[in-house]
């Protein structure tokens, strides 16, 4: 970052509901750069906003080829400071600037927003991120600038998505062929449909540990990939149909393209949407299966393995001090072991050592094998011929551990 930020952020937030929202100047004349406004504003005053769930790094896998990654390297004004900012969140600050609707909103965006210097503010805010989330009048996920796949992947969701579900139904109860549904939807089911639908559902949005707590937490999701925009139940529906369908196989079966055949990726939204229901139903999750579930999904900070989870656990779990986000001077092992303790607190079960990852996924300073850290990211690993019994030998040094600081 830019060591301007030291001279943006003039004081830290209180922590008593306290936040900073970002406006975005429009447009205006010649191009004299990117304009913003910084303010701070109290959740109880009840502030309309929006946040911005997005990726810090770049968006796409040829993205990252290019050479785009989450380092700052995109100069804008804030509160008259130049300060950097990644080149996908540029990307969308560009969006809202030439947008005269977007322009009169103020948006939650967690780089700017939050001084990520402080690392005490950075705690501070993390706890009430879950009420920033919850509060705001909609979010929008950016998936980042459009490629060559977005216009046919988009146009594919809103017309599988826009399906009635009497369609539906006799699709599932009739158990047609892949002839009869290649009839029933026509030109839908071309190679490079499904390609790009695939190619949609690998960018590195839907990798992000932090989506599976921004969206369930959302009053109203809008999906946005260069100027293309889908609501995001239209998303989550088309998943649901993938997977309960049998238009995943029908598409498979058909395809003479490998690259079109459609893979797991599109049960990310499915998964993200059953956490959405659970959480508007009032039910908070228990942190033990998110974190099993989650370890597919990634951060650039470990310890946030955990703290991208715990706006989903409910109000019981902010009289837990162990699950508290602390960053300074808390070591990434230190946050496992606390967290590990709680849920064998909790749930009074060793299940959390049954999905111990090994000494072969570990590369955490300080902390024994059999951790379910999350490094292992294909879950189905540990359903391998031996995989287990190997694995909870190895967690033997993690109990151990483990019953030394329950009991020292």
């Amino acid at each position: 970052m830019s060591t301007s930020f030291s001279q943006l952020y003039t004081s830290r937030l209180s922590g008593e509901g306290e936040f900073r929202l970002l406006t975005v100047q429009p447009e205006i004349g010649e191009d004299q750069g990117t304009h913003c406004i910084l303010h701070t504003v109290n959740i109880k005053e009840h502030p309309s906003y929006i946040c911005l769930s997005y990726t810090w790094g770049p968006p796409t896998a040829e993205a990252a080829d290019k050479g785009i990654t989450s380092r700052t390297t995109h100069y804008i004004k804030c509160n008259g400071n130049t300060i950097l900012v990644t080149k996908n969140l540029y990307d969308f600050l560009q969006r809202v600037r030439r947008d005269r609707e977007l322009c009169s909103q103020k948006f939650w965006v967690d780089s700017i927003c939050i001084n990520q210097e402080d690392q005490i503010e950075r705690a501070s805010q993390v706890s009430s991120m879950a009420s920033i989330y919850r509060s705001a009048e909609m979010v929008i996920a950016w998936l980042g600038e459009k490629d060559i796949y977005t216009e046919d992947a988009f146009s594919l969701i809103r017309t599988m998505g826009s399906l009635s579900d009497d369609d539906l139904k006799q699709v599932v109860a009739r158990n047609v062929g892949a002839e009869d549904i290649v009839d029933f939807v026509g030109p839908l089911f071309s190679d490079w449909a499904w390609n790009s639908m695939k190619q949609l559902w690998r960018r590195n949005y839907f990798k992000r540990a932090w989506i599976i707590q921004e969206v369930a937490l959302a009053k109203r999701i809008l999906v946005i990939c260069g100027e293309y925009i889908l609501d995001w139940a239209n998303i989550a529906r088309v998943s649901r149909i993938l997977t309960l369908t049998p238009w995943k196989r029908v598409s498979n079966v058909k395809t003479h393209d490998r690259k079109a055949r459609v893979d797991s990726t599109h049960t990310l939204p499915l998964y993200l949407n059953s956490n959405r229901k659970m959480v508007s139903a009032g039910k908070g999750c228990d942190l033990l299966p998110i974190l099993i579930k989650a370890r597919r999904f990634q951060c650039s900070d470990p310890r946030d393995k955990v703290y991208a989870l715990l706006g989903l656990l409910g109000d019981h779990a902010k009289d837990k001090m162990r699950l508290q986000p602390v960053y300074k001077g808390r070591s990434t092992a230190d946050v496992y072991f606390s967290t590990a303790i709680q849920i064998l607190e909790d749930t009074n079960d060793l299940l959390l050592l049954a999905h111990a990852e090994g000494q072969d996924f570990q590369n955490i300073e300080d902390l024994p094998s059999g951790f379910l850290t999350g490094h292992a990211q294909r879950a189905w690993a540990l359903g391998l011929p031996g995989t287990r019994d190997s694995l909870l030998r190895q967690a033997y040094p993690g109990l151990l551990e483990l019953m030394n600081r329950i009991n020292p």
